[in-house]
């Protein structure tokens, strides 16, 4: 044989097996216990959904997989731990926008979002409820804009902290429709709520979940609602981003893995987790808990941390954030 031609048999031959080895190892996968950082800590709204997913994922696969809590610098611990693991699908990081897009731009961290994970599926996204304290004797969204710009820096928001989602996606709104309000930060969501609620501030925007029933009975005055709902849930109340363009901010929640993790290993995660999110009781329980069950493609999760990292990035960048 030809040397060429011996050289390029030997390199299918190493392609094909490592191609059967690669399909062997997801066959088998998983062979033991996969521990799963969760980038906040026990209770939060992350760690339920992740249990809820992964308690799922465990009973579809046949293997536990243990849910290890590591909050703290924005999740970006979790995050660094996640990074530097074996790449062989037996460490996972189950993470949010504040992660992945938002810490990057206030932390000088060990890894990189983009260059150090494979994206395996989006799992949730929080919708919010953009309100206001009826006191302002306003009645949609329209008036309010038109209230708060005849007011430039006269009105107060809340958020649950600086450099919180609830505060970029606030200030993302304000930018885009020419607003000018005051951010009064609080130390949590319940606190910012709380807040708008006995009119110590004009609005805030929440998750839905927790701001639902006071637009609901007119304790707050619905605005806008922001990301994806359930059908029929608040139908008179417009979507933001058809009143004001390329002012919406989603949070989210996803599934990462270890650059160079294998791929088949990815695709049968991504397999198995559309399959658990698609299961009844777990679509019940994240409607409960004021998410919406929106999984995706890993390309497509990619494609979300990209365009978020730039977003946030120009927002922490212009509103001169610093971590605390």
């Amino acid at each position: 044989m030809h040397a060429t031609g011996w050289r390029l048999a030997v390199l299918l031959s190493a392609t094909s097996l490592a191609f059967c080895a690669g399909l062997a190892s997801a066959q088998e996968y998983p062979a033991r216990p996969v521990r799963v950082f969760v980038a906040n800590s026990a209770g939060s709204l992350a760690d339920v959904v992740s249990r809820l997913v992964f308690g799922k994922l465990s009973t579809l696969l046949g293997q536990s997989f243990l849910i290890e809590n590591r909050p703290g610098a924005g999740g970006t611990l979790a995050g660094d731990a996640a990074a530097k693991a074996a790449p062989d699908g037996y460490t996972l990081l189950y993470a949010s926008d504040s992660t992945m897009t938002i810490g990057p731009a206030l932390y000088t961290l060990g890894y990189d979002p983009v260059r150090d994970f494979s994206p395996v599926s989006l799992v949730a996204k929080i919708p919010t409820g953009l309100v206001a304290h009826p006191s302002l004797g306003i009645k949609n969204l329209d008036e309010f804009i038109a209230y708060v710009k005849a007011r430039p820096g006269m009105l107060n928001y809340s958020s649950g902290g600086p450099g919180h989602a609830t505060h970029l996606g606030m200030e993302l709104f304000l930018n885009r429709a020419g607003l000018d309000m005051v951010h009064v930060p609080y130390k949590g969501t319940g606190p910012a709520l709380q807040a708008v609620l006995s009119g110590e501030v004009a609005a805030t925007d929440l998750g839905l979940g927790m701001v639902l029933s006071a637009m609901q009975d007119g304790r707050l005055t619905s605005l806008a609602v922001i990301g994806p709902r359930t059908e029929g849930v608040l139908p008179a109340v417009p979507d933001l981003n058809k009143r004001v363009a390329d002012a919406e901010y989603v949070s989210w929640q996803a599934v990462f893995a270890p650059l160079r993790t294998p791929r088949v290993i990815v695709d049968r995660l991504h397999e198995a987790l559309g399959r658990a999110m698609a299961a009844p009781d777990v679509k019940v329980r994240m409607t409960d808990t004021g998410m919406a069950n929106v999984p995706s493609t890993p390309e497509e999760l990619g494609r979300l941390v990209v365009r978020d990292l730039q977003v946030n990035g120009d927002m922490v960048r212009r509103l001169k954030l610093k971590a605390d």
